[in-house]
């Protein structure tokens, strides 16, 4: 079993099924409304704990009454709560809205750059992820490129650097930027430890970006009525595969898979919540 550090945000989704794809003007009914656990660090931490791992997860989660269901969920899903910080606060539901072809829509406030939890310069482990879309000081990075395998989010600013092993983009997210010059941009600003950049589209596969030029590798199975944390299952199988040894082509493969097992059958740990 391989240790993993997953830093990231653990919150709560607000879910709004709705009943037709969005539309400009047009009136949509909302089919269902829930809460349920969400966040980067929690999606991707539950899928490994579905594949048999123990991960550790570094994140902040606050006091509230959401707060204490969030890391209930955590511990009875047989996960460590150590690397959590709980500062005084309430916990701010972000909007996601759903359409019945399982596209999801996000919708948030711009969250404020954040430092890493200290937990992650206090664990060693096997391979350190973290998924923050703006860090307050990403150069925080460069000492754990020296003793850990490190992969990242791609920052949600461009101009951000993100110093890593490999990097994680949507599609959605560098618009139409084309694999290998992601690539290159990234080397460029992040340094040469990177040695590669894989880029989630869908049901269109991820592209994977290196020295050795650009390799698409489709999608296997179709997604299902609920696309949300999709990325987030992808990056777990990818992780683990990263861990136990395997190149970039391999870890995508394991990536996808990993997908398609999580939206098809979701983690207990994010589970539905009791509002608050």
């Amino acid at each position: 079993m391989t240790r993993i550090l997953v830093a990231g945000n653990v919150g709560v989704d607000r879910i709004w099924r709705l009943d037709r794809k969005l539309q400009t003007g047009a009136r949509l009914q909302c089919l269902d409304r829930v809460l349920r656990i969400g966040g980067g660090a929690a999606n991707t931490a539950a899928a490994l704990a579905g594949l048999g791992h123990v991960p550790l997860i570094a994140a902040r989660i606050a006091t509230d009454a959401l707060g204490e269901q969030m890391v209930d969920a955590i511990r009875t899903a047989g996960l460590a709560v150590d690397g959590v910080e709980r500062p005084q606060g309430v916990t701010t539901p972000g909007e996601i809205l759903l359409d019945p072809d399982g596209e999801r829509t996000l919708i948030g406030g711009g969250r404020r750059a954040q430092l890493l939890p200290v937990a992650v310069f206090q664990r060693v482990c096997s391979i350190v992820y973290v998924n923050f879309a703006r860090l307050a000081a990403p150069t925080s990075l460069q000492p754990l490129l020296a003793r850990n395998w490190l992969v990242a989010q791609l920052p949600a600013d461009p101009e951000e650097s993100r110093p890593a092993h490999g990097l994680i983009a949507s599609r959605s997210d560098v618009a139409d930027i084309p694999a290998d010059a992601l690539w290159r941009k990234r080397l460029e600003r992040d340094g040469t430890a990177l040695r590669f950049v894989v880029v989630t589209d869908g049901r269109h596969g991820v592209e994977i970006a290196d020295a050795q030029g650009v390799r698409r590798m489709v999608c296997a199975a179709p997604l299902s009525v609920d696309s949300i944390g999709a990325g987030d299952f992808f990056a777990a199988g990818l992780l683990e595969a990263l861990a136990c040894g395997a190149d970039a082509d391999a870890a995508v493969v394991r990536g996808q898979a990993a997908a398609a097992r999580f939206i098809a059958a979701r983690p207990a740990m994010l589970r539905v919540l009791d509002p608050a």
